[in-house]
């Protein structure tokens, strides 16, 4: 089989971020006026729908407490593998390492939603964990 190549083209110049490939299971939600595309490891599609809501939830506490994130309206969360970090987050996106999809899973509260990368930066610069 050969190489498959991809071509991305940006309108305004920026700074690539980062890219997650392998096998995944994608699920575009949408949770008020928030579109999160969920892109799961195989065997872990069951934890999507109870993130999604968690996630929603955080984005519509910010929203009303600061506005809405500079990222608009979508969000993108990756399943990475357990060597990476645990999360990493960029502008409208976040990913989370199987080992923290499966914390949440065990234990969805507050000490979850930190650990997810659900800490909310206000823009007085103080940390809130939803």
């Amino acid at each position: 089989m050969a190489p498959r190549v991809f071509t991305s083209f940006i309108a305004n110049r920026c700074l690539i971020g980062n890219f997650a490939a392998g096998q995944y299971i994608n699920r575009n939600l949408r949770f008020g006026n928030y579109e999160i595309q969920f892109y799961a490891k195989p065997g872990s599609e069951g934890r999507i729908n109870g993130y999604a809501e968690m996630m929603g939830q955080v984005l519509e506490f910010y929203s009303k407490q600061y506005g809405a994130p500079l990222f608009g309206t979508r969000l993108v969360v990756a399943q990475i593998d357990d060597e990476s970090l645990d999360t990493y987050s960029g502008s409208g996106i976040i990913f989370l390492a199987s080992k923290t999809v499966r914390l949440f899973a065990a234990h969805p509260g507050r000490e979850a939603r930190a650990r997810s990368g659900l800490s909310m930066v206000g823009p007085d610069g103080r940390l809130e964990v939803v």
